[in-house]
């Protein structure tokens, strides 16, 4: 019967699930313009990317692994600021 002192600490190596939908304008360049903000600017693992493109308008779907949820915020004003996207949100689970 040994009681031991436990020290909880913040992990780097704990990620969370999240997915996003990106919509816009579609142009030359738009998915290498999104690719790069995610995984060279914010250095993010994507699981999955699913691209629709039609009449010039494009609907990109992600699903990624992030630190915290607070990043995944900082991720998704990150790519509203891309030239073309309209609108970024988060999916909800099941979606």
């Amino acid at each position: 019967q040994r009681i031991g002192r436990v020290m909880w600490g913040e992990s780097q190596d704990v990620q969370f699930l999240t997915g996003g939908k990106i919509t816009g304008q579609d142009r030359f360049g738009m998915l290498s313009s999104l690719i790069k903000v995610v995984s060279s600017q914010y250095k993010f693992y994507i699981r999955s990317i699913t691209i629709e493109s039609e009449d010039g308008m494009f609907e990109v779907t992600l699903l990624l692994f992030v630190p915290s949820m607070a990043e995944a915020d900082r991720l998704a004003e990150a790519l509203r600021r891309v030239p073309g996207v309209f609108r970024v949100v988060r999916l909800e689970a099941g979606e």
